[in-house]
């Protein structure tokens, strides 16, 4: 478990599927720039069963609350198998705990650990053009906004452009450093 201020990230546990598989698949949750893309309740049974939903090119862990409590998750995959590069992201599925500064803080933990854990040069984040939000936490968790990605990802009836953004091992490290001598 990595333990934040208001948050924990952890890996799954099997008892977290059922409750895991309501609250990703109610399409209301994922918000209006989230993909739509959902996986079957025996689908994620496997692949618990097989992965623990943690391998090298894939991971995802659970933001929890203090009690446990199931807020939403993090993930990273490799987007392009020739890159020193992965691509993160986070959802929050109520949208009671948006806005609080919860994303924010998962990245930012999952982020150390990421860099602390794999041999792995740069992070992305890839956020809706109309996403402001995600954006913000981009940009808040130190990401540098790098260019647009036109007609990426079909989201409903159109494909849509994307802002790419990204965090360099030595940056965050050298911030990190800044942070600690001040």
């Amino acid at each position: 478990m990595i333990k934040g201020k208001n948050i924990n990230l952890r890996t799954f546990r099997e008892k977290d599927l059922e409750e895991f598989h309501i609250l990703d698949t109610d399409l209301s949750n994922r918000g209006d720039y989230y993909i739509w893309e959902i996986t079957s309740e025996s689908g994620l049974k496997k692949w618990f069963n097989e992965t623990g939903i943690w391998n090298e090119d894939f991971g995802r862990m659970l933001i929890v609350d203090n009690e446990d409590t199931i807020l939403g998750y993090v993930n990273y995959f490799k987007s392009i198998k020739y890159f020193s590069a992965l691509e993160i992201g986070a959802i929050l599925f109520s949208t009671e705990n948006r806005k609080k500064g919860i994303a924010t803080e998962a990245l930012e933990l999952f982020i150390e650990y990421l860099f602390n854990a794999k041999d792995v040069n740069r992070l992305e984040i890839r956020a809706h053009v109309d996403n402001i939000a995600s954006q913000r936490v981009a940009e808040k968790c130190g990401f540098i906004f790098e260019g647009i990605i036109r007609g990426a990802v079909l989201r409903r009836d159109s494909y849509c452009n994307l802002k790419q953004y990204s965090l360099l091992r030595n940056e965050y490290f050298n911030k990190k450093l800044k942070k600690n001598i001040s």
